[in-house]
């Protein structure tokens, strides 16, 4: 009989616990008054000389509670209970009762309560004997204590003991399972309310927009374009609250600006209103207003609500933006775009035709640009609606800026327009740029790659360069079109000198900027652009890098020239090799040839036979080059770049086993030298591949 019974009262509480979690997936709130409604299995637990005649036995009870709003610590409770335990050896003792009490609630943080709980009744007894049933009952007064565990505001489950005594007839403890559904109940039930921002319970006061620039569109996700005050004139606190943006077209769908857990009554609190918009913004190219829909949804008084503010938003042009911060021009530097690809890929294409000149390849680069935006035609134009000259004054005045692509195709732009686009060719092919800002004026620079010691050490002039962030320099003044790369920069570098130090320039690199100020892509079909042939531009390259040779070797070679004619014995010697090396940096090759074997007419110079191997090697005349660091090695067997470049030579000639032993060698006398050379180790096509890249970037000079 009693597994007749257990059985089902267990099956009933996972019953209505599986119910419970089904209903608990609809939020339900703390406030107003509340009702649970609770079942509890238990263990009872004779106790005294109860304990004699009774065994351990089972009951459930069916709770109800009441919580009025006022004082939620409070609970009205009524009941029904069932038990069923052994008497004897076979007889069974039953009570149904019923009765109320009251509860002591206490929450303890969100997911955990306790409760402390009296209640009394009556409970009708029976108690099947052998050969009779013996009916009876009494008053019963019960008590304990529960905990509970929130799964949500409306399930939880938790466990309890209690004291029961039926006065006359049974007393003992019991060990419950709790489970339970919690309501709210509130004096209003009012449904969602769709009402404008002002209604009844908050108000969204001081609503101001930024100017909104489409160029900026990712960047108003993480960056406010407005601001309001939510102010809440109600007697209450509003709770869980929700604030969301929209515009219809520009955006796929609203943006959640802010989570507020509770605005006081009384209270108001400032927010920030932000924007995922689409690349539909780039599509404006007038300015225009939209509507603009502010949604907050939040809680007052156990009720959501659901409240709509529209208002007008002004959105700016295009190519519109202001100069309260100068970086903000990076986000019109669009790198990607296919027809800056397509322009600085044919440009590129010259270089090829100046490689005999050993020049840095950023600098190069920049003079093959430079020189082929001029045989394009294009032209620096101010434009009088609109000069950086004026507007750089005045941030909040709106400039007119070019996309790249623009300006090529309109083959005219101001300073900004310009410095747009030398940005953008350069950071297509790798190259960091930087802009600069000087009293109304806005230009550029360009990275070396080169470390500030590196510089010095190549360029005659280090006072025309700019050091910044661990990197050297070049600044051009881009509307110096009608001149060439090198009167432009000299105009740059002036500039430069000029205003930095009284603190009066602008140092702004584009991947700094683009860190805030993305770039996005322009929209639209990619244009046809007349540009100027290959040969039309190796043609003007050429007389503009043999100008530059001779302007930076000459006053270095006349300063060297001077000191081997003072100098004589090992002094001279080491001169005239770094006259020699002068020459090889610059691709003399024959001047350099003439410096070094002139040495070896006065003696037998490890650093000339080594450099007459270098420039053998860099014209990849191996069987020529591998005689002098043999040579070089004969005089100093441990000398690490005569080594290395024997093991190199070797691995070009596909003497893989004398390489090797050469590498070996390098290792024993600088292991940390020779792990940048590790290729050497490899043989056939991987150890080609590998050598052409590291022969491409080393060539080391020796010096004394």
């Amino acid at each position: 009989m009693l597994k007749r019974v257990v059985f089902p009262v267990f099956a009933l509480f996972l019953l209505f616990t599986g119910s419970i979690c089904l209903l608990s997936a609809e939020p339900n709130s703390r406030n107003g008054s509340g009702i649970s409604v609770s079942i509890t299995p238990s263990a009872e637990f004779p106790l005294g000389t109860n304990a004699d005649y009774f065994g351990t036995g089972g009951s459930v009870s069916l709770r109800a509670g009441f919580s009025p709003e006022p004082v939620r610590f409070l609970s009205l409770i009524g009941e029904f209970n069932y038990m069923l335990n052994p008497y004897g050896d076979a007889q069974f003792f039953t009570a149904l009762g019923g009765g109320g009490g009251i509860g002591l609630n206490l929450n303890l943080g969100t997911v955990l309560s306790l409760q402390a709980f009296g209640t009394a009744g009556y409970s009708a007894c029976t108690l099947d004997l052998t050969n009779e049933t013996v009916t009876g009952g009494g008053t019963y007064f019960s008590g304990g204590i529960s905990g509970n565990f929130n799964f949500s505001p409306v399930f939880s489950l938790g466990i309890s003991g209690a004291y029961r005594d039926i006065l006359g007839v049974y007393s003992g403890v019991s060990a419950s399972l709790l489970a339970s559904l919690n309501f709210n109940i509130s004096s209003k039930s009012a449904p969602v309310n769709t009402g404008p921002v002002e209604g009844n319970f908050i108000k969204l006061l001081e609503l101001d927009f930024t100017r909104i620039f489409p160029v900026f569109y990712s960047y108003y996700d993480e960056h406010p374009m407005g601001t309001a005050v939510l102010y809440n004139d109600q007697k209450q606190p509003v709770r869980d609250i929700n604030i969301s943006f929209y515009v219809n077209k520009y955006m796929d769908s609203p943006k959640k600006c802010v989570t507020i857990d509770e605005l006081p009554a009384g209270g108001s609190k400032s927010i920030d209103l932000v924007a995922l918009f689409t690349e539909n913004m780039l599509e404006i190219t007038e300015g225009m207003k939209v509507a603009a829909e502010i949604t907050i949804d939040y809680e007052f008084n156990n009720t959501r609500y659901k409240d709509s503010h529209t208002e007008s938003m002004q959105i700016e042009f295009r190519n519109a933006m202001t100069w309260d911060d100068d970086r903000r021009a990076a986000a019109f530097v669009t790198a990607k775009d296919p027809d800056i690809l397509s322009t600085a890929k044919n440009v590129a294409g010259t270089l090829k035709n100046v490689d005999e000149f050993n020049i840095n390849q950023h600098l190069l680069m920049a003079m093959a640009f430079h020189e082929a935006l001029r045989l394009y035609g294009l032209s620096y134009v101010i434009d009088p609606s609109s000069p950086y000259e004026g507007l750089s004054q005045n941030e909040s005045y709106v400039d007119y800026l070019q996309f790249p692509r623009e300006t090529l195709e309109y083959r005219a732009g101001d300073c900004d327009d310009l410095s747009i686009l030398y940005c953008a060719l350069f950071e297509s092919v790798g190259i960091k740029t930087s802009f600069i800002t000087v009293p109304g004026h806005i230009f550029m620079a360009f990275s070396l790659d080169q470390t500030k010691e590196e510089a010095e050490d190549t360029f005659s002039r280090p006072d025309d360069l700019i050091f910044y962030g661990g990197d050297s320099w070049i600044p051009l003044e881009i509307t110096c079109l009608e001149d060439d790369f090198l009167k432009a920069w000299q105009l740059g570098a002036k500039e430069w000198r000029e205003f930095n130090p009284q603190g009066k320039t602008g140092f702004f690199p584009i991947h700094e900027a683009w860190e805030i100020y993305k770039p996005i892509g322009l929209p639209g079909r990619n244009i046809q652009l007349a540009l100027p042939s290959t040969e039309m531009i190796s043609t003007q390259l050429m007389p503009l890098v043999q100008t530059y040779v001779e302007r930076e070797i000459f006053p270095q070679a006349s300063r060297i020239e001077t000191q081997i004619a003072e100098s004589v014995g090992n002094l001279k010697v080491r001169n005239i090799n770094k006259l020699g090396i002068l020459y090889a940096r610059y691709g003399l090759e024959e001047k350099a040839l003439d410096q070094f074997n002139k040495i070896l007419l006065i003696q037998d110079y490890i650093p000339a036979f080594i450099n007459i191997g270098n420039i053998y090697f860099q014209d990849h005349k191996m069987d020529m080059a591998l005689p002098y660091y043999e040579k070089a090695l004969e005089i100093e067997p441990q000398n690490k770049k005569a080594l290395l470049y024997t093991a190199m030579a070797n691995h070009e000639l596909e003497n893989y086993t004398a390489a090797e032993d050469m590498y070996s060698r390098l290792k024993s006398v600088d292991a940390g030298f020779a792990k940048e050379f590790a290729y050497l180790n490899l043989s056939g096509e991987e150890g080609s591949r590998a050598a052409d890249v590291n022969a491409a970037q080393t060539i080391l000079w020796e010096e004394e």
